[in-house]
């Protein structure tokens, strides 16, 4: 008995069910806009599904469009430039039509940081405008002021400072818009190495002890604080004023050693020697060439520039002592390391334009990324 009453609601569960059936009263509807074989049957029937299937496929690949130029971003911040390279060509190749303006903009900023990372300064610029179009048509002050910096720097590599100057200016006016400060004190940062290289040191110097260090302290960047020290002991090196150079390297030093970053902690370093010597205190300065050689052995990754500067320092020093034959050997070596290092920039270029290529159609290359950029 007990086993029938278990029994009971199933069965009684069944025997409805199955009256239903017969009844043809109960039918399970199905989601035929999705099922290919009766998609014509649906739309037919519903053209709103039309709509809400071709929306969702769209918003698919633009989603996937966004997240293959989110993983090129992270390859460049690696320098894995060959697979940032590969996935931006598969970008190239998808159906730009179905992504927002904002994406085909990240797509040649992409593209023109990868040319400008190579020294293609040309085809960086022509890139980088195409970008700079897109973000005029879809605004974002900050999007739009951080391509306008770049094209900046494209032109302070190229030593065109009238041009670079214009496009400071515009990212200049963008941050200031967005009341982006961080953007803005590196802006700022960019305009002082303008002037620098432009050749007024003077109002590189005050760029950077009114404007850039003081927004940089407002939002505690201590990269970009540790960037300005940097910067204001060269400038001071340069100018023969040697005590204030060596309190910028100190705070060089003590912010890289809080970042924890290798690199600076050398170049800090190496800065203090050179400070240290101009002034004859050859004792102290061999001991922090010694420590920045200790430092440079453990460096990871490509340690060519860092030698190089390192044996410029050893240059100077033997030559502030009069040693002009460890002087001459340690030019030697300098002007070895210099080969090495554009044999491998002309290589590394090589190869870049051969990736670059590959985004070729037949006829003009700038042609071809245009003609993609207004599907």
């Amino acid at each position: 008995m007990n086993h029938f009453l278990k029994l009971f609601p199933t069965l009684m569960l069944f025997c409805a069910v199955a009256n239903a059936q017969d009844k043809d009263t109960i039918t399970i509807p199905k989601p035929n806009f999705i099922t290919k074989d009766i998609k014509p049957f649906a739309i037919q029937e519903h053209p709103w599904q039309l709509a809400y299937y071709t929306k969702s496929v769209a918003l698919k690949k633009k989603l996937a469009i966004k997240a293959e130029l989110k993983s090129v971003k992270a390859l460049l911040a690696q320098s894995k430039n060959k697979e940032a390279i590969k996935r931006i060509v598969k970008v190239t190749k998808s159906p730009l039509s179905e992504a927002d303006l904002e994406t085909k903009a990240e797509l040649y900023r992409l593209l023109g940081e990868f040319c400008l990372r190579f020294e293609i300064y040309k085809e960086a610029e022509q890139y980088l405008k195409i970008a700079l179009f897109h973000r005029i048509t879809a605004p974002d002050f900050i999007g739009y002021g951080f391509i306008a910096q770049q094209l900046a720097d494209v032109n302070l590599r190229k030593s065109d400072f009238a041009e670079a100057l214009k496009y400071n200016t515009v990212a200049l006016n963008e941050y200031a818009k967005a009341l982006n400060i961080d953007s803005l004190a590196s802006c700022y940062f960019q305009l002082s190495k303008i002037d620098y290289l432009s050749g007024d040191k003077g109002e590189s110097e005050y760029i950077l002890v009114k404007k850039a260090l003081p927004l940089f302290t407002r939002v505690e960047n201590r990269v970009g604080r540790m960037e300005c020290f940097k910067e204001l002991g060269k400038i001071c090196l340069e100018q023969s004023r040697f005590s204030e150079a060596k309190w910028f390297y100190i705070q060089h030093n003590i912010l890289a050693k809080i970042l924890g970053n290798k690199r600076e902690i050398f170049n800090s370093v190496v800065g203090l020697a050179r400070a240290k010597f101009a002034v004859n205190d050859f004792t102290i300065a061999l001991g922090d060439l010694e420590e920045a050689q200790h430092r440079l052995n453990n460096l990871d990754g490509d340690n060519i520039s860092a030698r190089l500067v390192l044996r410029e320092a050893y240059k100077f020093y033997y030559l502030k002592k009069g040693n002009k034959t460890e002087a001459d050997t340690f030019n030697r070596k300098i002007i070895e390391l210099k080969q090495v290092i554009n044999k491998s920039k002309t290589s590394n270029n090589k190869i870049a334009v051969d990736i670059l290529n590959t985004t070729k159609n037949k006829g003009n290359k700038i042609a071809y990324i245009t003609a993609l950029a207004n599907n």
